[in-house]
């Protein structure tokens, strides 16, 4: 200790004295120097990254790879983002077989920072992963801590807080016992954790109890910090069981020590507080303190997760009340956020199945890897799959738009109609092998047959009418297939339809029937054949004719 105080002096004094570092001066100074000259000089880029170069080239002329990795994160710290990740792969490079506690752990877990604060979670997760394992193989639980707090963000970031919870139970193994201030400070940081990721998932219960674990630590240690602060955090929980009373006079108790909070607090502290008022009943009040978390954020328009259910309580409110233009409002709000949030979680999204992602680490990296890269191919097969489907329905939809204005002009068209004349019979003179008078006589039976409707008799056939006609059977068909231009069968079908348009049009009792009863009234055996029979002639269903006349 003495010896580190005189070297500080030393140190200090050539501060005051030495405004230059040359190289040769650099290079005569020990690791230990270096290190605290670059501390202190680590505002200034050109000089930290001359003094971490130097570390570089003594440790390299001695094979001192630990030295080597801790000069490659010297630079790290000091150079933007694309050249620190270069340095950080040559700091693991060199230092993977140190025995220094610290390495490589130090370059992975910087390099995971770096990569999740640039959006990359995935290789901030690769990395996290590893550093964990280098730490947990040299047994330093601060590194595993930080990396399982990465992991545990990760997770929380699309809202995966099962995922999150396990994760930070992991963390909490490590530091239930710790002693340092610094262990006591992650301990409670922990169990925050813990009891807010039960509340995202409902289980007020189990919330309060690891926030009260957190006030009997607080109050063994004297912390009134933290008790007044988790005391605030029951509030939550204790407003999901409609303790409303308590959970009023929780955020009211710990409100008293907002000033030792972090920057997160006043935002807790205002939307449960309205949500209060708003379930005591007090909506105007609870809606005044929402809007205020609004009104932040259209001042310094730093997206918060809390807007969502904000919006959201807002939107409730004011449907409740049938105010639709502030509906329409916050309801544009609500989508503007949600779109900008989705957009700040693509990256996981692409690289991971939501609800399939890892937060319980396995000893084998290489296994967990693995298992993200197949469930980021599985998501993007899913991907493609819902594109296909939504494409599909979007062509499924104009068509069904473009079939319902086809079949709304063949309406109009029918309806116009407002009696279907009888069945035409055509004039032009076609060989035959029948007599003249014969098809006279025939053509005059089936204009009587016709104005009589004898053609909705459902026991119909082709020998019965020829019989009634005092003619055989093969005339009779020869006959109608001449002047109709059709068979027995589509004669006495297109009578029967052109029979019940006629009727639906004209008569409000006949428009009442089911689609049953119209075909047996028309002649028909079934519905299916009369509707069957009326599409191929009108080229819409009857029970499409029927709802229009309707409206």
């Amino acid at each position: 200790m003495k010896s580190y105080s005189v070297l500080l002096l030393f140190f200090c004094c050539t501060l005051v004295y030495g405004q230059e570092y040359s190289d040769a001066y650099l290079a005569s100074k020990s690791y230990d120097y270096l290190s605290l000259l670059y501390s202190l000089k680590i505002k200034d880029t050109l000089t930290a990254k001359k003094i971490a170069r130097t570390t570089i080239s003594k440790a390299k002329e001695t094979t001192d790879y630990t030295h080597i990795g801790m000069g490659y994160e010297q630079l790290a710290r000091v150079s933007r983002k694309e050249e620190a990740l270069i340095f950080l792969d040559s700091c693991v490079h060199y230092s993977v077989n140190s025995s220094h506690r610290d390495y490589p752990a130090n370059g992975y877990l910087y390099k995971s920072y770096l990569q999740f604060y640039d959006g990359t979670y995935l290789e901030s997760l690769q990395s996290a992963i590893l550093g964990y394992q280098s730490a947990k193989k040299k047994r330093n639980e601060e590194q595993q801590v930080v990396a399982l707090n990465t992991i545990s963000a990760i997770n929380r970031l699309w809202g995966n807080y099962q995922k999150s919870l396990e994760t930070d139970f992991l963390t909490f193994k490590l530091i239930k016992d710790t002693q340092t201030e610094e262990g006591l400070n992650n301990y409670f940081n922990t169990l925050k954790n813990i009891g807010a990721n039960y509340v995202q998932l409902k289980q007020p219960d189990d919330a309060l109890h690891y926030y009260n674990i957190g006030i009997e630590k607080a109050m063994a240690v004297n912390d009134s910090i933290a008790y007044y602060d988790f005391v605030s955090k029951t509030a939550a929980p204790l407003l999901l069981k409609n303790r409303l009373r308590s959970a009023k006079d929780s955020l009211l108790k710990g409100d008293a020590y907002r000033a030792f909070f972090d920057a997160r607090y006043p935002r807790y502290y205002t939307i449960n507080l309205g949500k209060y008022h708003i379930t005591s009943g007090d909506k105007s009040r609870g809606v005044q303190l929402l809007k205020q978390i609004d009104e932040t954020y259209e001042k310094d328009s730093v997206i918060q997760p809390e807007l969502p259910e904000v919006y959201e309580l807002l939107l409730t409110h004011y449907k409740d009340n049938n105010d639709t233009k502030k509906q329409l409002e916050y309801l544009y709000k609500l989508n503007e956020i949600s779109t900008i949030i989705a957009k700040r979680k693509d990256n996981i999204k692409a690289e991971t199945n939501n609800g399939y992602f890892i937060p319980k680490l396995v000893e084998d990296k290489e296994e967990e890897i693995t298992n993200l890269k197949t469930l980021n191919e599985n998501w993007s097969k899913k991907i493609w799959w819902i594109i296909g489907l939504l494409g599909l329905t979007i062509i499924g939809l104009f068509y069904y738009m473009e079939r319902q204005q086809t079949y709304k002009k063949r309406f109009e068209r029918l309806r116009s109609v407002q009696q279907t004349p009888l069945a035409k019979l055509k004039h032009e003179s076609q060989k035959t092998d029948i007599s003249s008078e014969i098809i006279d006589a025939v053509l005059k039976q089936l204009t009587i047959f016709q104005e009589k409707q004898n053609f909705r008799n459902k026991e119909l056939t082709l020998n019965k009418v020829a019989k009634s006609f005092d003619t055989n059977s093969t005339y009779l068909s020869k006959i109608i297939n001449l002047k109709k231009d059709k068979n027995f069968s589509q004669y006495i079908n297109e009578l029967r339809v052109d029979f019940a348009i006629n009727e639906l049009n004209i008569n409000p009792k006949f428009r009442k029937y089911t689609i049953k009863a119209i075909a047996e009234e028309s002649g028909f055996k079934s519905g299916e054949s009369f509707s069957k029979a009326f599409y191929k002639k009108f080229k819409i269903y009857p029970s499409y004719y029927l709802k229009q006349l309707d409206k």
